[in-house]
C-alpha cells in the first residue's frame, strides 16, 4: 500500500487579446448577492474603478444609471448596451430606455479603459449586459418580493410622539422560462438548434412625497362665478372672454360656454 500526495498549481492566463481593463459580474454572483430593489447596477460596485452614489436603490429606474460613474469620469459619458445594442437616451445621456430584471441577465461586463475601438460613442467606461438564453433543459423561476413599513421598526422619535411608520411598500414580482423549441421525432429532436427565453418583472410601489398645497377652484368658481374672486391685495380677477379679449359681465362666465369635459376634470 502507497500514499502519495500531489500538489498542484495553475497560473492564471494573461489576456493578451486586447488592453482593456474590465471586471465581468456572473448571473451567479447577480443571484447570490441580496439586493434590496433587485437593480443589477446595485452590483456594479463590485469593480473597481466603479463607484454609484446612488442612496437608495428601492426598484429599478431609468434615470438610476446617471449615478454610476467609472474612474473618475461623469455619469453621463458611459455607455449602456443590452446584447450589443446601446440604450442610453442619447436626449440626455443619463437616462437607459431598457433596464434588463436580474433573473434575465446571464452576465455583465464593465469595460472601465483602454477597451477596443468597437466599443465607440463614449469615453467614460462601457457596462455591456448580456441577456440569458434557452438550453436544452427547461429552466424557469417565480418570484415575489415584498416590502412594507409592517416589517420595518419605527424609530424612536416617531414612538415617543405616537406617530405612525411611514408608508413604504414595494412588490417586484416576476417569472422566467427557458428551455428547447422541438417538435418529437420531427424538428430538432436533439434540442440543439433553437431555443427560447423569456422573462418578465412587474413592479409597484406605493410611497409618499411629502405634503403639497395646491389652490383648488371654490365651489363657486366650478360654476363660472368669479365674482368673487379676489387676488391678495383685494382686487377682483378680472377672467377675460378668449374670444373678445374683454371681462366676462360681472366677472361670470355663461352656462353656454362651459366644457362638459372641462367640467369633469374640476369635479374630479
Amino acid at each position: 500500500v502507497r500514499d502519495s500526495v500531489e500538489v498542484t498549481a495553475s497560473v492564471a492566463p494573461v489576456q493578451l487579446a486586447s488592453a482593456e481593463k474590465s471586471g465581468t459580474i456572473t448571473a451567479q454572483q447577480i443571484n447570490d448577492i441580496a439586493l434590496r430593489g433587485r437593480d443589477y447596477l446595485s452590483v456594479l460596485s463590485t469593480i473597481p474603478g466603479v463607484v454609484d452614489s446612488a442612496a437608495r436603490r428601492d426598484a429599478m429606474d431609468t434615470m438610476a444609471g446617471g449615478s454610476v460613474t467609472i474612474n473618475g469620469t461623469r455619469g453621463n459619458s458611459k455607455d449602456t448596451r443590452v446584447d450589443g445594442v446601446s440604450v442610453v437616451d442619447v436626449g440626455n445621456n443619463d437616462a437607459v430606455t431598457f433596464e434588463a430584471n436580474m433573473d434575465a441577465i446571464s452576465e455583465v461586463k464593465v469595460l472601465t479603459s483602454n477597451y477596443q475601438a468597437e466599443y465607440g460613442r463614449s469615453a467614460g467606461g462601457q457596462i455591456q449586459v448580456i441577456t440569458k438564453a434557452g438550453t436544452k433543459e427547461f429552466h424557469g423561476s417565480v418570484y415575489d418580493f415584498y416590502r412594507s413599513e409592517s416589517l420595518n421598526a419605527n424609530n424612536f422619535f416617531n414612538n415617543r410622539n405616537n406617530t405612525p411608520k411611514t408608508l413604504y411598500r414595494y412588490r417586484i414580482s416576476g417569472y422566467s422560462l427557458g428551455g428547447p423549441v422541438f417538435i418529437p421525432k420531427t424538428f430538432n429532436t436533439s434540442r440543439d438548434k433553437l431555443f427560447f427565453f423569456w422573462s418578465q418583472e412587474y413592479i409597484g410601489s406605493k410611497v409618499p412625497y411629502g405634503y403639497r398645497t395646491v389652490e383648488m377652484p371654490t365651489a363657486l368658481e366650478r360654476q363660472g362665478d368669479f365674482s368673487q374672486s379676489l387676488d391678495v391685495s383685494g382686487k377682483l380677477i378680472p377672467v377675460n372672454d378668449p374670444l373678445t379679449k374683454a371681462p366676462f359681465p360681472a366677472n361670470i362666465i355663461p352656462q353656454d360656454r362651459f366644457s362638459k369635459y372641462g367640467q369633469g376634470v374640476l369635479n374630479f
